[in-house]
């Protein structure tokens, strides 16, 4: 089923079905796997009990969850970002860069840390200040690994509110970004 129908898949229902605020075909972001697609509510027997099921597939990484209705929220599973929130990431990407002092395990931690929590604007200080640090110094193979999967989840969820997609998504990342990229002066 292909993401782009037209409609902004990202907007919360007004009446919950089914016991949740979102509907099979609505795209959600995951805290710890970015944006992903309702494709169906699913009842299951477990130790003798029904329990309902929400079904989400993410088109970026080719990952099935199947989430407990009942904890939805406490996973964190939330709607897209609206177009104003938009606005502030990308500001805060083109913002400066966080100096990146202390321990390296430090730094590591308060980076995880801001993307477990899944919210675009920490995602976007994360991607903004490791971009800027891989164009002056160099990343180490933690830090680029965390770079890639929080560039990646922003990614991903800008894709879902842009009218144009993964190439919208990138062309806006990439502008965003280039106030932190270094030119080789060769």
């Amino acid at each position: 089923m292909p993401m782009d129908s037209g409609v902004n898949p990202c907007t919360q229902l007004e009446e919950p079905r089914l016991s949740l605020t979102y509907a099979v075909g609505d795209t959600v972001i995951h805290p710890h796997h970015g944006a992903a697609r309702v494709d169906e509510l699913e009842q299951r027997e477990l130790n003798g009990d029904n329990v309902e099921y929400v079904v989400l597939t993410s088109p970026y990484n080719d990952l099935t969850l199947k989430v407990p209705v009942s904890r939805v929220d406490d996973v964190g599973i939330r709607a897209c970002m609206t177009t104003d929130v938009l606005d502030g990431v990308i500001e805060v990407l083109k913002d400066e860069p966080t100096p990146q002092k202390g321990h390296w395990s430090r730094r590591l931690k308060r980076n995880q840390s801001r993307m477990r929590s899944g919210e675009p604007d920490k995602l976007a200080m994360v991607v903004r200040d490791l971009t800027a640090k891989l164009s002056t110094k160099g990343l180490s193979p933690a830090e680029r690994r965390i770079h890639r999967t929080s560039r990646r989840m922003l990614h991903g969820e800008i894709a879902a509110v842009l009218d144009g997609g993964a190439d919208a998504a990138d062309a806006l990342l990439d502008k965003a970004l280039a106030i932190h990229m270094v030119e080789d002066e060769d």
